[in-house]
């Protein structure tokens, strides 16, 4: 095989590697296409050095100038050849060099802007029903502020939620309370936090959903205007009225929004049996 024949055949495997290795950087996570980009980089700069030598060899392409005399201008030596290639490693060198400075600084100024992009989570504290509640507690249903059963120390601001009554279901003739705390989990203020609908679907049969909205108004005067300083929470209290019966395995979802556009809404799988509470099954519990 001829050397030009060897060139092309080296010129085309390197395309194709290059080909390959963007292919897959499309089918790969996000994390991985770092290393790709640095492969593929230096592939092409390999494919480029084949290129020069190739026109520079076979004397392709348009001449230096009018005057150039292909017999004496181009006959480079070897020390030509490898004083371009120690000056075209130095380029290549410092372009891979410029390329992973540019990935580093990028990944710090997205893990920085994501400490400061909002970011809140729920903590839940106790589920009970309004039939746990003794004498000396002092429930109220349409109370603002509502405590756990027994313990009168704790408040917690309530929501009000409500589903419209459906004749084919059986509902309780208890509430429930679901007494949680709302975490914020950046280094910026969530702001203008406000409820608005809790959403339970059973998993399997997406036909059977119950929505709850949040009554509002004097139900709710903080609507809108709380706050959540950065590593705070806010103690929140959601009463539900109209609970079924029975309730299959189900994500009940709760919808808040805040800031400007912002949503956020938790998801915690609950089921229930007749006079009972809600179950909540993957919300753990403290060890007694």
């Amino acid at each position: 095989m001829t050397l030009k024949k060897l060139e092309v055949c080296m010129l085309i495997i390197v395309l194709l590697v290059v080909l390959i290795l963007c292919r897959r950087r499309k089918q790969n996570a996000e994390k991985c296409k770092g290393a790709y980009d640095c492969i593929i980089a230096i592939m092409i700069l390999i494919a480029v050095f084949i290129v020069i030598h190739f026109l520079f060899c076979y004397q392709i392409g348009f001449p230096g100038s009018v005057s150039q005399n292909n017999n004496t201008d181009l006959n480079l030596t070897s020390a030509d050849w490898l004083g371009f290639l120690g000056g075209y490693l130095g380029f290549a060198g410092s372009l891979v060099m410029a390329y992973l400075v540019y990935r580093q600084s990028e990944q710090i100024n997205n893990l920085t802007l994501s400490e400061y992009k909002p970011s809140a989570s729920i903590i839940v504290q106790k589920c009970v029903r309004s039939t746990d509640y003794g004498e000396d507690d002092g429930f109220a249903i349409n109370a603002i502020i509502q405590t756990v059963p027994g313990v009168k120390a704790e408040e917690y601001y309530s929501y009000h939620c409500v589903a419209p009554i459906n004749d084919s279901i059986e509902f309780e003739q208890f509430q429930i309370l679901l007494f949680l705390n709302i975490v914020n989990n950046s280094k910026a203020p969530i702001n203008n936090l406000s409820f608005k609908s809790l959403e339970i679907k059973e998993i399997g049969n997406e036909s059977r959903i119950f929505e709850y909205v949040n009554r509002g108004k004097d139900y709710n005067p903080a609507d809108g205007y709380s706050d959540v300083l950065p590593s705070r929470y806010l103690k929140r209290c959601i009463l539900i009225e109209n609970i079924p019966k029975e309730i299959k395995t189900s994500w009940m979802t709760l919808n808040f929004t805040y800031g400007k556009d912002f949503s956020f809404s938790p998801r915690i799988l609950v089921s229930k049996t007749k006079g009972n509470g809600l179950f909540l099954l993957n919300v753990s519990e403290q060890i007694k």
